[in-house]
């Protein structure tokens, strides 16, 4: 009944201290349930209670015969908290305990990309494609991995050839892990290169422009669309108006908007790359740290653009600390960010 409950509260109702008094409860009669164990933790690092996760996993390791899951949650909250050490012991018991389990390549190339190694993360990443050929969704997952590697390399043929590789697994195994049409999803990718890399605002805006053209795109589902990618790439390229727009949209769609407490860390962004775009960069500083409040379980989501306002605010010390706090902070999900922030980082920092 516990559990059934904590589930309820925490996927349907999304009431995470419900969910948490739920299996608090249950863990009271049975200390050494390993699920409530679990999902007591996953909750703990949602709220970014991060030492109170880890002293969970560590509790449900310890117990013996933990689930896999277990593990790899346990490793990853404590790189995030610089329990180096800890968290490449925790990684040697997981290979022992499940030597086979498709995850392992998965967390070596966390590793590897969290020390900024990406030949030896494209070497891990190369075999655990080997490992889940044929697996839909894990192969799919390691097609974006090897494209997040080769943009971060700065190889953007590679990047967007293995990005739309992965769009069209998923067709072909009926998958549905990226929502949108493909033609948007290929336009999204391309007009990211154009700004990111390329320098090519304009070119952004026309490839998105001719895309929603095509598409309909007011007319596409609300899950099918990404109002706040997109408004975000419009202010990026100083089409601000547009951005405007499509932030109007994603609040009439989702409800958000009227209510500060219920603005999510992705409106919150939004506003903040708007007001980026516009140079109020006092209000691009507070929207950020709203978004990062919003995100506690990300430890580097938004320091970039933070050290993007600071920086245009003319507060270069602390543009400076959040560069390097975003340099520097363990996080073995980092690539999905560093593909485009990193070289974004160096530069602000001086670094490159």
């Amino acid at each position: 009944m516990y559990l059934a409950e904590g589930a309820y509260f925490t996927y349907v109702e999304e009431d995470l201290q419900r969910a948490n008094d739920e299996y608090t409860t249950l863990l009271e009669k049975y200390p050494t349930d390993r699920i409530a164990l679990n999902n007591l933790a996953v909750n703990y690092r949602s709220l970014g209670r991060m030492a109170d996760a880890e002293e969970l996993y560590r509790r449900s390791i310890e117990n013996g015969g933990a689930p896999a899951v277990t593990y790899t949650n346990a490793v990853d909250v404590q790189y995030t908290l610089g329990m180096v050490d800890e968290a490449e012991a925790t990684f040697e018991a997981f290979k022992a305990e499940y030597p086979e389990h498709p995850n392992r390549p998965n967390l070596e190339v966390g590793f590897a990309t969290s020390r900024f190694e990406y030949d030896e993360a494209r070497v891990a990443a190369l075999d655990w494609r080997e490992s889940v050929r044929g697996a839909g969704p894990q192969e799919i997952a390691v097609l974006i991995s090897l494209g997040s590697i080769a943009g971060v390399q700065g190889n953007i043929n590679e990047l967007q050839r293995l990005l739309l590789e992965a769009y069209d697994l998923q067709e072909a195994t009926g998958v549905k892990v990226i929502p949108q049409p493909r033609q948007y999803f290929e336009a999204l990718i391309a007009s990211l290169v154009d700004l990111w890399f390329l320098n090519s605002p304009d070119a952004a805006v026309a490839r998105l422009e001719r895309m929603q053209r095509d598409l309909g795109y007011r007319d596409l589902p609300f899950q099918q669309r990404d109002d706040l990618q997109l408004s975000s790439i419009y202010s990026r390229a100083n089409s601000v108006d547009r951005a405007r727009e499509l932030i109007a949209l994603y609040e009439v769609s989702s409800g958000e908007g009227s209510n500060e407490a219920n603005r999510s860390s992705g409106l919150w962004s939004s506003y903040g790359e708007l007001s980026l775009a516009e140079r109020r960069f006092e209000d691009a500083i507070r929207e950020f740290n709203e978004a990062r409040l919003k995100a506690p379980g990300c430890q580097i989501c938004f320091l970039p653009e933070l050290g993007e306002a600071y920086s245009g605010a003319n507060q270069p010390d602390s543009a400076a600390a959040h560069y390097d706090r975003y340099i520097n902070t363990p996080y073995l999900s980092r690539l999905q960010y560093d593909n485009f922030n990193l070289w974004t980082v160096l530069v602000g920092s001086g670094q490159a």
